[in-house]
């Protein structure tokens, strides 16, 4: 989105709302005619008097600053970039009024009060109807009825007279005393647990935001889902479309406790200090496809909250269906920024996971669930398979490489490898911030004798350790290919693997090592006795047939993007005189979208 400020000859005292894609100072105001611009370098120590603009010092430790090339302390400058959700005092030279247009991602970052102290702070206001200063604040015990300044048209700081009909501005930052702790954000607050955005990525399916309404009296609030801007330049994602979403109705008043589609513009009614948690969920599997040429591109929206007086906006991001010309890899250097570097570096998937052709590329695991089993024993119908009484459930491994070749795993491990800073060249602070020269990358690793080349990727017990996922219902230990009908995973397609377990493998059934009728050994343990003596070889033929809608009846989050499902179909030979067909259903869950096994560099 982008903000307009309005400046005027002279002193400014502004708010930034969203955070530039380009920070650099200098870059953001070219072309406007600033003479210096100041931010408040906020410590711990309080501030009980006001400095006007006019009167500041280059040396004040209590204030960064930054003056044009012409003048005689520019080279004290220790202001270098502009950051979202703060407060600055921007000196205007000329004559005219600038309006300063800045765009970025809305910053919803919370403000951090200093207790007992002026705090320079702005906040995110309704434009065409701003509330006002007394009503604003009433609820807060730390801030009604304190003293409030703001900048008039002489540089000097003035005390608001009359905060009850005094009105707010957005965009305007100005000075208000906080008797005490504080954690007040508004009468209208907005978070989510996921962080400062509702970011999807590429397998989240499901986030919730939470809006509390502060005030003493029943609030009606709005939230509208607006299209996102462009971004400004190619250094990050392009702007691939909307993002499709849908949202629990259980949240509205006597809504049903189901998924409906997110509507232009939904009311909530908020009684006093009530929490709303909305969850809302993408559907993926309706964006449209991405036309445009660059290789890293987002589905994004901001999500508009608004009381009348405050205007809140979220963005919303997600990456869509890998393959199909649909999202694929995010690359802006600055929403890395908004994390820990070595977070981003080590441990989220954002970016991290490989692009690949195929939409259904990556590691699924699941759960079969057998409902029905033949009696061999009937002879009218011996094959069919019928109904249990209860159902037996296993777990299933399934890989699927970049070219949609799906392989049955008995085991694997999601490990990590390191990833790699530099200094960001674009910035110039001393010393420089941090950006992502080689990202990390997760693994999948089959193979046990890669292990010591690989870390963990998850933390145990403050350890880093790799995730394992396992099957106890299959005995191989490498992958077996699976055939296809089609592309695996899409609807109607039948999916086939043939396991053989051989009449001497340690794991055959029929098989003990130390009992003597199960050794396949003679009666004095010297020669080996072929197959159908004390063992058998079992082949197990296994058929996942996959479909549309799920066959337990379930309104499944994520359904033909991150969670596929079907029929299973199984045919056992060699365990019973006769061959055992057993069925029932089956669910995968995509857990990784890495789509290459045992890739170490």
């Amino acid at each position: 989105m982008t903000q307009d400020i309005q400046l005027k000859p002279g002193w400014n005292s502004v708010f930034v709302q969203v955070e530039p894609e380009d920070r650099n100072l200098e870059n953001l105001l070219d072309g406007i005619p600033v003479k210096s611009v100041w931010a408040w370098n906020k410590r711990v120590d309080s501030v009980q008097y006001l400095t006007d603009p006019e009167d500041l010092l280059p040396e004040n430790p209590e204030w960064l600053h930054w003056e044009e090339p012409d003048s005689p302390s520019s080279f004290t400058n220790n202001l270098h970039i502009i950051r979202g959700g703060k407060a600055y005092l921007i000196h205007l030279g000329g004559v005219r009024n600038v309006t300063w247009r800045v765009t970025g991602i809305p910053n919803l970052n919370q403000i951090d009060w200093i207790p007992d102290s002026f705090n320079l702070v702005g906040f995110s206001l309704n434009p065409s109807a701003p509330p006002r200063f007394g009503s604003f604040f009433a609820l807060s015990n730390a801030h009604a009825g304190q003293p409030i300044y703001r900048l008039n048209d002489q540089s000097k700081w003035v005390q608001v007279s009359n905060p009850t009909t005094a009105p707010m501005r957005n965009g305007e930052a100005f000075w208000i005393f906080t008797d005490g702790p504080s954690t007040f954000q508004g009468p209208l607050a907005v978070g989510s647990p996921s962080g400062p955005s509702l970011d999807f990525g590429r397998l989240i399916n499901t986030l919730d935001l939470r809006i509390k309404n502060n005030d003493v009296i029943q609030k009606s609030v709005n939230l509208n889902l607006l299209p996102s801007e462009d971004p400004p330049t190619d250094q990050v994602s392009d702007l691939a479309g909307n993002v499709v979403l849908d949202y629990f109705g259980a949240i509205i008043p006597g809504g049903s406790r189901t998924w409906m589609d997110f509507p232009g513009n939904l009311p909530l009614t908020l009684a006093p200090g009530e929490v709303a948690q909305l969850r809302v969920q993408v559907r993926r599997s309706e964006f449209a496809p991405y036309s445009g040429g660059s290789d890293s591109f987002l589905y994004q929206n901001l999500l508009e909250v608004t009381d009348g007086g405050t205007r809140i906006l979220v963005p919303i991001t997600s990456e869509g269906l890998e393959g199909d010309g649909v999202a694929t890899i995010a690359k802006n250097r600055h929403s890395l920024k908004e994390r820990s570097l070595r977070k981003v570096l080590n441990k989220t998937a954002k970016g991290l996971a490989p692009q690949s052709t195929n939409s259904y590329a990556g590691l699924w695991v699941g759960t079969v669930a057998l409902d029905s089993v033949n009696i061999p024993a009937d002879a009218s119908d011996p094959n069919t398979p019928r109904p249990t009484e209860r159902d037996y459930q296993f777990r299933i491994i399934v890989h699927v490489d970049a070219n949609g070749q799906a392989r049955l795993l008995q085991q694997v491990f999601l490990m990590f490898t390191e990833g790699t800073l530099i200094d960001d060249p674009n910035d110039p602070s001393i010393p420089p911030s941090k950006i992502v020269d080689e990202p990390g990358q997760y693994r999948l690793i089959t193979d046990e004798a890669l292990l010591d080349q690989v870390s963990g990727s998850i933390l145990r017990d403050g350890k880093t350790v790799g995730r394992r996922f396992s099957s106890t219902a299959f005995p191989f230990i490498d992958p077996i290919d699976i055939e296809s009908s089609g592309d695996f995973g899409v609807a109607s397609t039948v999916s086939s693997v043939t396991i053989v377990l051989d009449y001497d493998d340690p794991l055959n059934p029929f098989k003990h090592k130390y009992h003597p009728d199960h050794d396949n050994l003679d009666r004095r343990f010297e020669n080996q006795l072929g197959p159908g003596n004390e063992s058998f070889t079992i082949i197990r033929g296994i058929e996942m047939e996959f479909t549309e809608d799920d066959p337990d009846g379930f309104a499944s989050v994520g359904l033909g993007d991150t969670l596929l499902v079907g029929f299973y179909r199984e045919t056992i030979d060699g365990l019973h005189r006769d061959d055992l067909h057993v069925s029932g259903t089956f669910r995968l869950k995509k857990m990784s979208s890495v789509d290459t096994l045992n890739q170490i560099n």
